[in-house]
């Protein structure tokens, strides 16, 4: 007879043990990822899949990245984005008219003289409407029309709140005061350089300026609309402040509304970059611009793309996962449809793509000179 060690006997009467505590584990096992899988299903998700479920690229594309992009290649965020946000368009529920532009922009911009007065008209307000002054002097003239006189002090903001009584939703129609502008090269040292004096095929849209927005280095990020700053506007010359733009309501109307057609097709943006806004006739010579008739020369113009990730480039907006000309194309064709009709029309203008090159990204041009150009 044998003799078995006691070690031996001792792991013999283990084996059972082992086997019992593995065949319980893998059930665990077994039952854990089947509740997983019944929970999912029933809409659980495990942390981490909602943010997932969000950024997935459309099927075909590649994932976007965000370094390293060139005018044409790889581009980050557009498609995948869609649907993860929503556009809030800033609008009242009412309209004001101010110098001859519609908005119910909750805050809409108004540029005006020293001493000037402005009318100001409101339209389809559930409710009346009650108007209140930052500074200046506020008449009314009949209910819903008030008389707004300007202060005499150049660079002097203020705001007229106008505000409906049933819901209280309101407009801050946001005026800036002028620095009164006769032809001078330069104003406070920031160089303006010459308008022409003669009008571009008898057109007045093209005459002089009246004035200039007055802009200090604390006025750059004071909002001319829901999702526009002063700043975006200014002239890209060098020079220290103040510095000094020309800016037309219904320019920024225009920009608003392209930013709320863009959101209906899926394209969420808090702005449009605005690679060139105002220039002066100085800095429109430099660059080598041969006209000196350009609409950038009179507050109307402004060079625009989607750049959410702010990158410097246009975002791939037409979902085929590279930043091109077409995606320039996407905007042009939402600006044709929606504006410049063969009438006249306050913010009917000038439209045109731009192609990439070394210098820029793709952009379209978008201009409010009062009637229909393309080129």
């Amino acid at each position: 007879m044998t003799e078995v060690a006691p070690a031996r006997r001792a792991g013999a009467r283990l084996q059972p043990l082992f086997a019992l505590v593995l065949g319980l584990a893998a059930t665990a096992i077994v039952t854990a990822t089947m509740f997983s899988v019944t929970a999912h299903a029933a809409g659980a998700r495990p942390r981490g899949a909602a943010t997932a479920a969000r950024v997935s690229s459309r099927p075909g594309l590649r994932p976007a990245w965000s370094h390293g992009a060139t005018a044409t290649g790889p581009k980050t965020n557009s498609i995948a984005a869609r649907g993860s946000r929503t556009h809030d368009d800033g609008r009242a529920n009412f309209t004001v008219e101010v110098q001859g532009v519609e908005s119910s922009y909750r805050t809409t911009p108004v540029f005006v003289m020293p001493g000037e007065h402005l009318s100001i008209r409101v339209t389809g307000a559930p409710a009346k409407v009650q108007a209140v002054a930052e500074t200046g002097r506020l008449h009314i003239d009949e209910p819903g029309v008030w008389t707004w006189t300007a202060p005499t002090t150049p660079g002097a903001h203020a705001c007229i709140r106008l505000t409906e009584q049933k819901r209280l939703d309101s407009i801050c129609v946001k005026a800036f005061v002028l620095r009164p502008y006769h032809g001078e090269e330069s104003l406070d040292g920031f160089r303006i350089g010459h308008y022409r004096r003669d009008l571009h095929e008898d057109d007045p849209a093209y005459a002089l300026p009246e004035g200039f927005v007055l802009v200090s280095a604390e006025d750059v990020d004071e909002s001319v609309s829901p999702h526009f700053k002063l700043g975006q506007f200014l002239c890209k010359q060098d020079g220290t402040y103040p510095k000094f733009l020309v800016l037309k309501t219904a320019l920024v109307v225009k920009l608003e509304m392209l930013l709320e057609k863009l959101a209906r097709d899926g394209v969420i943006a808090d702005t449009l970059h605005v690679m060139s806004g105002y220039r002066t006739p100085f800095y429109n010579a430099a660059i080598g611009n041969e006209t000196s008739y350009s609409r950038h020369s009179y507050g109307d113009a402004a060079d625009v793309y989607v750049d959410r990730d702010a990158d410097g480039i246009m975002d791939d907006i037409d979902g085929d996962g590279r930043s091109s000309t077409k995606d320039a194309r996407v905007l042009y064709r939402l600006v044709d449809s929606t504006f410049d009709g063969s009438g006249p029309g306050r913010l009917a203008g000038g439209l045109a793509i731009y192609a990439p090159n070394r210098a820029h990204g793709p952009f379209v041009h978008v201009d409010t000179r009062g009637h229909r150009a393309r080129w």
